[in-house]
Formats: structure tokens, C-alpha cells, sequence
């Protein structure tokens, strides 16, 4: 981190842990909780696919 700060002319502020990882949620329209991933990485989503068909 501290090489890419050195990159740029303004620091950027970091706004959270580092540690964070995502999580993705599909609630149909009654409030119905139909698909939850949680990621281990920062790419790690549902894929569209499972989007697209819920």
C-alpha cells in the first residue's frame, strides 16, 4: 500500500478494514431471502448467471 500511495499526489484514505470481504443477497419482491454469497475475496460475487435466473 504504501508504494501505490507513492503513486499518487494526494493520499488516499482508506475507508474501512482491510479485511472486509463482500457478501451478495437476492430478496425477491415479498421479502423472501432466495440467495446469499459470501465472498472469501474482494472479487469473489454470484455469478450473473444466478443473478439473472432469480
Amino acid at each position: 500500500m504504501k508504494k501505490g500511495n507513492k503513486l499518487f499526489q494526494r493520499k488516499i484514505k482508506r475507508d474501512g478494514s482491510l479485511t472486509r470481504l463482500p457478501a451478495d443477497f437476492i430478496i425477491d419482491e415479498n421479502g423472501i431471502i432466495k440467495a446469499v454469497h459470501y465472498g472469501t475475496n474482494i472479487e469473489d460475487h454470484l455469478p450473473i448467471t444466478e443473478i439473472l435466473n432469480n
